[in-house]
């Protein structure tokens, strides 16, 4: 009987320990077998690379266009892809992209753009839509032209691509155009001496690219003289220039200068008759409602003439 009795013990031990070990292995913790699953980019990430993507095709636009590589500036669009300049001229393919842009290298040879990237929105995962402006000059230092652009890209592969570009000319005002050192002329002016009196009504035309002063010279109720000049940029000469047309039929051409807080003119002309004129004005701003005005080294067919007295012209009026 105790025999018996041991035996069962043992065997009540053994099953006890058995049940703890399964309940012991059951609460461990198991290696999985099974591989990674990889994750996929966040749509976060996704967005950003085609911002990305986007912009570094706008900067090598730019470099193409600044290198003068027509080749690699139509490359950078798809196949069929079309460009409206900013006169609405449409041209479609890269072949025609190409000779366009080819054509105005050759005539433009120091022509240097600027390109700025406002805004990327991504349309799906395979487009995408840029909107940006541009500022082109003609000897890399003053501004000629601006203009806003709206260009649609495309994935193609891994590339991105332009398939459809459209550029809109921006309107500058005359604040921001190449005449702003001018723009406090704008505005009626007033000169008295010597029982004369000069009168001067300056202001914008032609949407801001032109200033135009009316001048007239009594004495009593006597017209002396009278005239109208045209100030404009010549883009050309990278110059401010004027264009004089007076009462007696003399006209005169004026390359400005700036010099001391104003202006030296440089004027070559001639008569109605045809006689040639020359002369340098000194056109100097004294404070925002009052400016002189002298000219000396003046020329009537070769032979000299004395100079002037210099005039003092005060601001009557802000408005012509």
């Amino acid at each position: 009987m105790r025999m018996l009795n041991m035996i069962q013990s043992i065997a009540v031990a053994t099953c006890v320990a058995l049940i703890a070990a399964a309940q012991i292995n059951a609460q461990a913790p198991r290696k999985s077998t099974a591989k990674p699953v990889a994750k996929a980019p966040a749509a976060a990430d996704v967005r950003s690379a085609q911002i990305d993507a986007v912009k570094a095709s706008a900067q090598a636009f730019a470099d193409a266009f600044n290198k003068h590589d027509a080749k690699a500036v139509a490359a950078l669009w798809t196949e069929d892809g079309e460009y409206v300049d900013e006169t609405g001229q449409r041209f479609e393919g890269r072949a025609a992209i190409e000779r366009e842009y080819a054509e105005f290298f050759t005539a433009q040879p120091n022509a240097k753009l600027t390109v700025v990237v406002d805004a990327v929105r991504p349309a799906g995962d395979a487009a995408a839509i840029e909107d940006g402006h541009t500022e082109l000059s003609i000897d890399g230092k003053a501004v000629v032209s601006a203009a806003q652009y709206t260009a649609v890209h495309a994935k193609v592969g891994a590339q991105w691509l332009m398939s459809s570009v459209r550029d809109q000319r921006l309107v500058t005002e005359p604040s921001a155009s190449q005449l702003q050192d001018l723009a406090w002329l704008v505005g009626s002016w007033q000169a008295e001496q010597n029982g004369g009196q000069m009168r001067v009504e300056c202001q914008w035309i032609g949407d801001g690219h032109f200033l135009e002063r009316k001048y007239s010279v009594k004495r009593g109720d006597q017209v002396v003289t009278a005239g109208l000049q045209v100030i404009g940029w010549n883009a050309q000469s990278q110059a401010i220039e004027s264009w004089t047309f007076s009462s007696d039929g003399g006209r005169s051409v004026g390359h400005w200068i700036p010099h001391r807080g104003g202006w030296i003119i440089e004027n070559a002309g001639m008569l109605a008759d045809g006689t040639p004129t020359g002369a340098v004005n000194y056109f100097v701003r004294l404070d925002d409602n009052s400016l002189s005005w002298k000219s000396v080294e003046r020329s009537v067919g070769g032979a000299m003439l004395p100079e002037s007295a210099e005039i003092v012209l005060k601001r009557v009026s802000a408005k012509p």
